[in-house]
């Protein structure tokens, strides 16, 4: 039972990330480009909170990376040169935020979720950081991609602002609780309420 239960995070932290590129019918052989810029983007802010102390590591590194996240977002989202060399709309549907947000999550759950679960996939009991991993994976695909749909609506200041205040929120949240996930659930809820404002993208 153990093996199937740590076999079964497979739907929390795969099937909604295969559900988005069959869904939008995304292309990832043409997001190369995108899944490199994101890979070392990520692995510089892991870095960056690797070399802080231990008991601020985390939630300083899930600030840093709030912020980050959003200003990269933001300007990969509504600079048209930059949809069009990262691919942004090579979906079917042209879905940038989708696309953004789907190639982020793959690369955040391949870097820093995957191995770990499959390493562990096989053990003869339950491994209950195997179930809050893949609940953390899952909230945080919700929230990165509410992210990516707010800033695509429009990035100014206060929108930016708002957006990585909602993970920063979030990440205190964790911090003071030790609740793994309920960083991005809750990133995920006031992003409900964010509403992008001025500066849409307009394709010509």
């Amino acid at each position: 039972m153990g093996i199937i239960g740590n076999f079964n995070v497979y739907a929390l932290m795969i099937i909604p990330l295969a559900i988005m590129i069959k869904g939008h019918k995304i292309a990832l052989g043409s997001c190369i480009p995108l899944m490199i810029i994101s890979s070392v983007l990520q692995l510089l802010l892991s870095s960056f909170a690797s070399s802080l102390p231990a008991p601020l590591a985390t939630l300083v590194g899930s600030i840093a990376a709030a912020f980050a996240t959003t200003y990269f977002f933001s300007f990969v989202l509504q600079d048209k040169r930059s949809r069009q060399v990262l691919r942004l709309t090579s979906s079917v549907d042209g879905d940038a935020a989708a696309t953004l947000a789907t190639v982020w999550c793959c690369v955040n759950t391949a870097l820093f979720r995957w191995f770990g679960w499959y390493h562990s996939m096989s053990s003869p009991g339950f491994e209950k950081e195997n179930l809050t991993s893949g609940v953390d994976a899952f909230f945080y695909l919700v929230a990165i991609l509410s992210a990516a749909r707010r800033l695509q609506e429009g990035c100014d200041p206060n929108t930016q602002a708002a957006i990585a205040g909602s993970f920063v929120v979030g990440a205190v949240a964790q911090w003071a609780t030790g609740l793994t996930g309920i960083q991005y659930l809750l990133a995920a809820v006031l992003l409900f309420f964010c509403k992008g404002k001025g500066g849409s993208v307009k394709e010509e």
